[in-house]
């Protein structure tokens, strides 16, 4: 939870509709200068699942989709870094990305692999 939005969130929602609702913000929109250029460092570092702010005092809805290219993290638990991979099941099932790759030889299992809905976060803003 924030007061203020993360630099660059309007980029990861329906930005025409945000436009439309709040004109004004087209500029600030265009060079990227819309939102705390603080919060979206934490962002990224962070991943949260969900980030919650309401300063600009609009409903916008947002998701972040983060990838190792944008972090390559490292499991401090594993001293791995997670490659996607991907795992599928039948056709009715849904799909995750795990990161099976491990320096330690460790195979990883549910309680620390990293899977897709982990590496976004979904920003909500409210209206007044």
């Amino acid at each position: 939870v924030s007061h203020d939005w993360p630099r660059g969130i309007a980029h990861h929602g329906d930005t025409s509709q945000l436009l439309q609702r709040k004109p004004f913000f087209r500029e600030e929109v265009e060079s990227n200068t819309l939102g705390n250029p603080a919060s979206e460092m934490l962002l990224h570092e962070l991943r949260p699942r969900y980030w919650f702010a309401a300063h600009l005092h609009v409903k916008f809805e947002a998701t972040v989709k983060h990838g190792n290219a944008e972090k390559n993290s490292t499991d401090e638990n594993l001293g791995s870094t997670a490659t996607p991979t991907l795992a599928s099941g039948p056709s009715n099932s849904t799909t995750e990305f795990h990161g099976l790759e491990s320096n330690e030889g460790v195979c990883p299992n549910s309680s620390n692999m990293e899977t897709l809905t982990e590496q976004m976060t979904r920003f909500l803003s409210l209206d007044k």
